[in-house]
């Protein structure tokens, strides 16, 4: 079974943008009717999809990251500015979800599953396909990318995806609601708390 915003049945790679203009970072609100974190703050960025043969499969995600900014926001970005420098995040996550059309991983390490320790025991588990749940791996990269000095930070052109944005301090962090990802550990905080703490 295919879904859109996974790689398999199984797998997913969620990849964020912390664009930097000025000392200011990019934050978009959600839609009403996302299906995730409705109505909260976001960065630009989204699920990678699966590759098409015709592109270059090196670093693939690397596309999807651009296709992502350039959908959501309006701003190109080229592959040098998404170096192996500009990583600011790298977290992985298992989680058993009820709603497997869900757009982004949560990590929900207080739910222990038959299956998920049977697996650690290295015993052969199938998902019951009967349930209506999945389990799911996710990855969640996120990236620090610095735009230049002449961008102009009125141009984003914004997506159905989302109904608003704002450039915003690192200080102002906290008037805004981002969900779950925005509380302490939660991984948009980290990512831009680690965008900002870096020298490049």
């Amino acid at each position: 079974m295919y879904y859109q915003d996974r790689l398999t049945e199984n797998v997913k790679l969620l990849q964020k943008a912390v664009l930097i203009s000025q000392h200011k970072f990019l934050i978009m609100r959600r839609a009403v009717n996302s299906l995730s974190r409705p109505d909260k703050w976001d960065l630009p960025g989204g699920n990678a999809e699966w590759i098409n043969s015709s592109v270059d499969v090196n670093n693939p995600h690397r596309l999807d990251l651009i296709r992502e900014i350039k959908e959501e926001t309006g701003v190109k970005i080229g592959k040098k500015q998404i170096d192996d420098q500009a990583v600011c995040f790298a977290g992985t996550y298992f989680r058993v979800s009820s709603h497997p059309a869900q757009a982004e991983a949560m990590p929900q390490p207080q739910i222990k599953t038959q299956r998920a320790d049977r697996v650690r025991r290295g015993e052969n588990a199938q998902i019951d396909s009967t349930k209506n749940s999945s389990e799911i791996y996710s990855v969640i990269l996120g990236w620090k990318i610095v735009l230049p000095k002449e961008f102009d930070k009125n141009s984003i052109q914004l997506s159905h995806e989302h109904t608003a944005f704002r450039w915003v301090k690192l200080t102002e962090f906290d008037d805004y609601d981002f969900g779950f990802a925005g509380e302490k550990d939660g991984f948009i905080r980290r990512m831009v708390d680690n965008a900002f703490r870096s020298s490049r």
